[in-house]
């Protein structure tokens, strides 16, 4: 395990798993797949901190091959378990078999020597403790590729009493044991606490990162651990991700009894793109009052849970995340659809449903003659039937008149730039564009930065936000009032 400085207790600050993992006694849910008694499972991360594992053991025959379960040739997973070093108890999830090596220089009676290649999704691991331990503490981590926001919470690390961590304002410590004597304190996070849920949300010491990312935690602790569910979870992550505008990678979680490890979780974060810098929607300062990140993360998020389920803002919030990474001429049409998303559930949530010129069957009324006479002529052309659809389906309004509606109602004026990002929009998702012009590539690129603050404003200005956000389309992207549109100059 990677050595860190005397100060850091490393549970207690991020994943703490002495890699390689090796687990014996093994056992496999397919009662096909048997192994002999001394085989084992190895489980390390990589380079890119994704999770690999392998089984090394002896098989009499060799013949299992993927099983495969509905629709789709779907495979069928398996679950595998084991017992490590010191009597720790871990199991993988969701695992697949893949590549093998069968050594027959080794056969014995036993079989072959064989070495099988795992795919698979996460590692739970349930420590050995004396009794029972409930949890009073659990981190969820994070990897993230940068934070630009300055945190208010001061942390203090010591080693005067082995490597004691000591949140100052919210943990009880003895100030007469010098605390403050060989240690380091630290500006790294800040605090959620609302009716719903209250946590530390709080940035990874750097010692323990690597690749350029940064790690992030979520801790919640005692009574609010029994708030926690998956939903709760997700809400907080989008949500969090958004306000700082980064990606979360999610790592794994960590359950402890007071500085005791019960129960840990191994996940390989999903970096298949690289991630890019963070761009939050709001220059977060120590100036403003507008730009304190506490006041505004509890502030936002308490409306971000009302609206949630009503607007589906955990869809949007992941698919601008996509968006952000996928190369120009495709990443606005999914960018628009996070949009489009947001607006047609708040029309619906408002009762502000104008989506239509006339009303249908008066629509279809009036046409009816002129339908069945088009319909005539251009039943003998290719298409003649799209035509005629189209013209059915006239007295709707398109995606670009509904988001201009919708924006009307939430008293945001859109500007030229907004209104030409709006329209680049159907020419993406309908023509191709021509990026062997420099000069196309360049206004494309800027008008995608356009949509993207007109994204965050609309947000913001959803959740009850009232302040300045940063307009990412104009050079040195300065903060400029919400009611003012995106790629427009400030006077």
């Amino acid at each position: 395990m990677k050595s860190y400085p005397a100060i850091y207790n490393p549970h207690l600050e991020w994943e703490a798993i002495d890699f390689p993992l090796v687990l014996n006694s093994l056992k496999i849910e397919d009662p096909e797949f048997q192994l002999d008694e001394n085989a084992n499972l190895e489980v390390w991360r990589d380079d890119n901190l994704q999770l690999k594992a392998k089984i090394v053991g002896k098989l009499k025959d060799f013949k299992y091959s993927d099983k495969y379960i509905g629709q789709g040739n779907i495979t069928q997973h398996q679950i595998i378990e084991g017992v490590d070093k010191n009597g720790n108890r871990a199991k993988l999830n969701r695992c697949i078999f893949g590549g093998y090596q069968i050594n027959s220089l080794t056969h014995n009676e036993s079989g072959h020597l064989t070495t099988i290649d795992l795919l698979f999704d996460t590692v739970e691991i349930q420590f050995l403790n004396d009794g029972e331990k409930i949890p009073n503490k659990h981190f969820e981590w994070f990897l993230c590729s940068g934070i630009s926001s300055h945190f208010y919470g001061a942390t203090s690390r010591s080693f005067q009493d082995n490597a004691q961590k000591v949140r100052i304002g919210i943990d009880e410590y003895d100030s007469d044991k010098n605390l403050f004597v060989s240690s380091s304190t630290s500006r790294d996070f800040i605090v959620l606490d609302i009716p719903q849920i209250k946590c530390i949300i709080a940035k990874v010491p750097d010692h323990f990162m690597k690749g350029g990312m940064t790690g992030i935690c979520f801790e919640f602790r005692d009574e609010q651990i029994a708030k926690l569910n998956e939903e709760l979870l997700r809400n907080l992550r989008r949500f969090v991700s958004f306000l700082f505008g980064q990606q979360f990678y999610y790592y794994g979680y960590s359950k402890l009894r007071d500085d005791y490890l019960v129960e840990t979780l191994l996940d390989s974060p999903d970096i298949s793109l690289k991630p890019q810098p963070p761009m939050p929607p709001i220059h977060f300062n120590f100036e403003y009052e507008w730009g304190n990140i506490q006041l505004q993360l509890n502030s936002l998020f308490a409306r971000y849970l009302e609206l949630q389920k009503k607007l589906l803002l955990d869809h949007a919030v992941e698919r601008l995340h996509i968006a952000l990474v996928t190369p120009v001429g495709v990443n606005l049409p999914i960018l628009a659809g996070a949009l489009e998303i947001i607006a047609g559930k708040y029309l619906d949530m408002t009762g502000n449903i104008k989506l239509e010129y006339l009303p249908q069957k008066e629509y279809d009324t009036l046409i009816a003659n002129e339908v069945s006479s088009l319909t005539a002529k251009l039943s003998t052309f290719d298409g003649g039937e799209i035509i005629i659809n189209k013209l059915k389906g006239a007295f709707r309004k398109g995606p670009n008149e509904k988001i201009n509606f919708f924006l009307s109602i939430l008293g945001l004026d859109i500007e030229k730039q907004e209104k030409a990002a709006i329209n680049l929009r159907n020419k993406m998702t309908h023509g191709n564009r021509n990026y062997s012009n420099d000069k196309t590539v360049n206004e494309d690129v800027v008008l995608s930065r356009v949509y993207h603050v007109l994204f965050n404003r609309i947000v913001l200005k959803i959740l009850g936000y009232d302040g300045y956000y940063i307009d990412y389309s104009i050079q040195r992207s300065p903060s400029k009032p919400i009611k003012m549109g995106a790629g427009e100059l400030l006077t």
